[in-house]
Formats: structure tokens, sequence, C-alpha cells
């Protein structure tokens, strides 16, 4: 059997089914190393431990796998038996796979929900590299929800917490979200120094796939500050560090952002350029949103430029 024909039919086998279906399973996934050390259930366990430990995996897996809808359907079909166990660690992973399927389907309400119950039972633990990604978690859904300032406490909170233990690697990735959600409260003071720290300490910690990364965040903010100088100046900093990473994905970012600067600053030739290298990846990739940016951005330079070729590209756009 397949893992999806697995997944399917869990649920509606006997006791005696589940548990072939569940070593199945469990099988299929040591096989891909899926697991960083391979598992096997016990002979013994009775029929809830058995349903409880493959929908808590399942869900993982399906959380993987992309799969968002499955991961909160076995995460809830795992919980109740979950908690009638007292396994608090098995609990937390549970709670953590519904915040951040829950989170993935834009259902914020949820998401915080079960991340503020991770984060009680963790506080409980006194787990502080827990604790702090708890909140850090937290201040992104928050931020993703349109809540900037419900975001501020947990994100000031969670760049205490990896202070405290000197997780240099988490720290640097606070400070990013530190400065998305000054960005989003027009402080650009703030969100400026936050992204600078984030840059230095990742600079500092050669990692410059992450730095690069930073200075594409750092120079949107200066975008917004007006200040684009300094904007221009730091993506072509962060160009050749991502293409050396083989962040494309991020590489087209930063050139969208070059093509709006060189059309602020009339430069339509050059914008079509960094536009048009935009595109071509992002047609590819299926990242529509990004897409749409780089062909409304390669309409306008090519409207000044280039008014014959715009045509090409203006499906779904207004002249």
């Amino acid at each position: 059997m397949t893992v999806p024909q697995i997944l399917a039919g869990f649920d509606d086998a006997d006791d005696k089914r589940q548990k072939a279906l569940a070593n199945r399973f469990f099988d299929i996934l040591n096989k891909e190393e899926y697991f960083d050390e391979p598992y096997t259930m016990p002979d013994n366990w009775p029929a809830d431990s058995v349903r409880a430990e493959f929908r808590l995996t399942a869900s993982g897996y399906c959380f993987d796998m992309q799969h968002y809808q499955d991961a909160v359907r076995f995460a809830n079909g795992a919980l109740p038996l979950l908690r009638g166990s007292g396994a608090t660690q098995k609990i937390i992973d549970c709670l953590s796979n519904l915040s951040a399927a829950s989170a993935r389907m834009a259902d914020y309400a949820n998401a915080i929900r079960y991340g503020k119950e991770v984060l009680a039972m963790d506080r409980k633990t006194g787990d502080k590299s827990a604790i702090s990604s708890d909140l850090s978690n937290l201040a992104f859904m928050y931020l993703s929800s349109d809540r900037p300032a419900d975001a501020r406490k947990y994100i000031v909170a969670a760049i205490k917490n990896s202070s405290a233990v000197d997780d240099s690697l988490r720290m640097a990735i606070q400070m990013g979200i530190a400065s998305e959600v000054y960005q989003n409260l027009n402080d650009n003071a703030k969100a400026i120094e936050y992204a600078t720290k984030a840059y230095e300490i990742d600079m500092a910690c050669r990692r410059e796939g992450r730095a690069a990364i930073m200075l594409c965040q750092l120079a949107a903010v200066q975008m917004g500050a007006g200040k684009t100088a300094d904007a221009r100046e730091n993506l072509l900093k962060a160009l050749p560090l991502l293409e050396k990473a083989g962040n494309i994905q991020t590489y087209s970012i930063a050139c969208n952002q070059l093509g709006s600067i060189a059309l602020t600053d009339n430069q339509p030739e050059k914008a079509a350029d960094y536009f048009d290298k935009a595109l071509k990846f992002f047609a590819q990739s299926g990242d529509y949103f990004n897409e749409s940016k780089s062909r409304q951005g390669l309409y306008d330079a090519l409207k000044q430029s280039d008014p014959a070729r715009r045509w090409h590209i203006s499906s779904g756009f207004q002249s």
C-alpha cells in the first residue's frame, strides 16, 4: 500500500487493521529516512495508543507534504487521545502541528489559540529555547493577521529569551521579524535598526545566504522610508550573495525591488531589465503573487521605454 492509501483508509479500519496500517506506514517512513532514527511501534500498545501515535505522525507528515487540511484533521484526531495519556511532549508536538497548519491556511485565530497553549506548556517545562521559538511563532502569526501591536509584545520577549540562551541564529531570525513588525507600525527607524542588527549577526557568523535575505528586508524598509539610494546599495550587495547561495526566489524578489527603484528614478530601461529577470523565474515557479508584481512593473517600465513591446506582457493589466 502507498502512504496516501494508508492515510485514506486508517480511520474506517477496525483495531487490528489500524495496527497493521500503522506498522506499514512507519515501515515506509523508515525506508524514506523520514525519522532521525528508525522507529518501531511497540507490539503491546493498546488501540488508543496506536491511533494516537499514527495520527500524530500522520499530521506531521501531511504538514511536511503541504497537505494542511489533512494535517489538521489527523492532529485533531490525535489530541484528545494524547491528552488522556498525559504525554506532555507529544501533546506539545500535536498542538504545534495544529498551530502551524492552521497558520498556513490563514486560520490565524486557531493558529494563535493553539500557539498560546504550546507556549503555556513549554513555560511549565522551563525550556527557554522552546519558549523563545513559541514567542517568535506567535509574533509572526499576529503579524500575518495584521495585528502588529500584538506581534511587538511577543517578538520583544522572544529576542530577550534568545539573548539569554545565546542563540545567534534564532536571534537573527527574530530580529528580522521585529523589523517587519516595526515596519508595519510605521516605525522605520526601529525597523532599520533591527534589520541591520540581524544582518550583522548573520555576517559575523558567516551565514552569507541569510545575511543577503536581511539586506533585502532592510532595503524594503528603506524604500518605505524614501531612502532609495541606501536600498539600492543594499540590494546590489545582496544579489551576488543570493546567487552564490542559490536562492533564486529571494534574488528575483530583489530584482523586483530594484526595478521599482529604477522606475522611481526615471530609469525605465533599467527597470524593465530587472522586472524581466524576475518575471522569467516567477512565471516558471508558479509564484503568482510575485509574478503579478513583475508583470505590472515590466508593463509600467515598457510603457515609457518600449510601448510596442508592452502589449506582449499586458494580459490582465490596464494601460
